[in-house]
């Protein structure tokens, strides 16, 4: 999985040519990208392996959010930390 946080939306960033065109919004763009197509795109070379190869279908992942208080100590130790069970969003294709 791979998340992204900017304050730039994907259209911004496809639209500016350099960094100095970008300009930062006061709201934040989350991405969450389930999973990612192997490297390869047979522009310049082969395509991906098989096993790399991601196939259109239904597919569903679900995810929480929760914020991160810099008084409760290192976040790296909040990251592990267990989630209570709620029902978070379900996210589906």
């Amino acid at each position: 999985m791979s998340v992204t946080a900017l304050h730039y939306t994907a259209n911004d960033l496809d639209q500016a040519q350099h960094l100095n065109e970008l300009n930062p919004r006061p709201e934040i763009t989350l991405c969450l990208d389930y999973k990612q197509h192997g490297i390869g795109n047979s522009s310049c070379g082969p395509s991906a392996l098989d096993k790399y190869t991601l196939r259109p279908g239904p597919f569903s992942f679900s995810f929480s959010l929760r914020p991160v208080l810099g008084r409760k100590g290192p976040t790296s130790g909040q990251a592990r930390s267990a989630i209570p069970a709620v029902a978070p969003p379900n996210i589906q294709q």
